[in-house]
């Protein structure tokens, strides 16, 4: 059964808003699937009030647009000049005129036009500012992207509501994330791969690509003691042979993914390797055993203590009915000038 969301992608022309004169998309385009995920966590009604933070290319304002209604009102941020100077340009071409679009720090919300019923997020946060909470009505939801652990990739889409005692209660989480939300323009952002804590450059066959980036974070690998140790990781993620994974054809990698981010055990690692791609699982020193994010691939390498936590992980994974994302609820932690969160199960 198609819901509002639905409806609004249907009427609001991606293309229109995505594509430039040369045919090809924006960088600061994303996934109409991530889009409509993050839109539905985000329930607005006709006749509310929404901030956005991360305009881009005036795709997501536009759906917004619609959903309000013409009762309704969007202000969408922007710390780039030259996108919000673009997407207020298709919008009013559109003819939508229950949207402002501002240059701003979204950081800061947007005070002059506060209460909001909703507040949404493209870009992924460290933390939920308080700026955010006190433009919220009561009542009123925040969905965005949030880092959740200090490890690359470990990202999520968090809902938030703040209730009628302006409490701030976390209630959803789903998988996803965005470029990270800053102050100024990004112009060069790396992905996961920034935020790891051992990286190494590594020389493949495509002619149109030089070079690969593989990269691990783990805790352990960030400790100065573990130096040498690390840099043997390196090591062993390319002679890491694939093997017969441990899961089962009918279970999901995704779903483990965010146990493990629950109960974050020690060892706990992220990766990407050149055989597996995204992936998560365990290291230590001396061993690694890791899964691939984007099927069924499954790696080895070193000592064998890796792939048995990783077994172990997976037995009690298993005990706990294989909880997934639908399981997971945000725990927030207040921390000077905004909240952390977390995921519990």
């Amino acid at each position: 059964m198609s819901d509002a969301v639905d409806y609004a992608l249907t009427d609001i022309v991606m293309d229109a808003y995505v594509l430039q004169p040369d045919g090809y998309p924006i960088p600061q385009s994303s996934s109409p699937t991530v889009i409509a995920a993050a839109l539905r966590l985000l329930q607005v009604s006709p006749g509310a009030r929404i901030l956005e933070v991360g305009t881009g290319s005036g795709y997501s304002t536009a759906l917004l647009a619609h959903l309000v209604g013409s009762d309704g009102f969007v202000v969408s941020l922007d710390v780039d000049s030259n996108l919000v100077k673009r997407a207020s340009s298709l919008l009013t071409k559109n003819n939508l005129a229950n949207v402002k679009v501002v240059v701003a720090d979204g950081r800061s919300g947007y005070s002059t036009e506060a209460p909001f019923d909703r507040i949404i997020v493209w870009a992924t946060a460290d933390l939920l500012p308080q700026t955010w909470i006190e433009q919220l009505c009561p009542d009123g939801l925040i969905v965005a992207p949030v880092r959740l652990r200090q490890l690359a990739n470990t990202t999520a889409i968090a809902r938030v509501r703040l209730d009628t005692n302006k409490n701030l209660v976390g209630e959803r989480v789903i998988p996803g994330g965005f470029v990270p939300l800053t102050d100024k323009p990004l112009t060069h952002w790396y992905g996961p791969a920034q935020d790891a804590d051992i990286k190494a450059e590594i020389k493949i066959e495509d002619p149109e690509m030089e070079t690969d980036v593989i990269w691990a974070s783990a805790e352990w690998l960030r400790q100065e003691q573990q130096i040498g140790e690390a840099e043997q990781i390196l090591e062993l993620m390319q002679v890491a042979s694939r093997q017969e994974g441990p899961l089962y054809p009918d279970e999901d990698v995704e779903a483990l993914r965010a146990y493990l981010l629950a109960t974050y055990p020690e060892g706990f690692t992220t990766a990407y390797t050149q055989n597996l791609g995204p992936a998560i699982g365990c290291s230590q020193p001396g061993s690694l055993a890791m899964l691939s994010l984007c099927g069924e691939g499954y790696a080895a390498a070193g000592e064998r203590d890796a792939a048995v936590k990783l077994s172990d992980w997976i037995s009690s994974w298993r005990a706990s009915g294989r909880s997934g994302f639908e399981q997971l609820r945000p725990v927030l932690k207040y921390v000077q000038c905004g909240y952390q969160v977390g995921v519990t199960l």
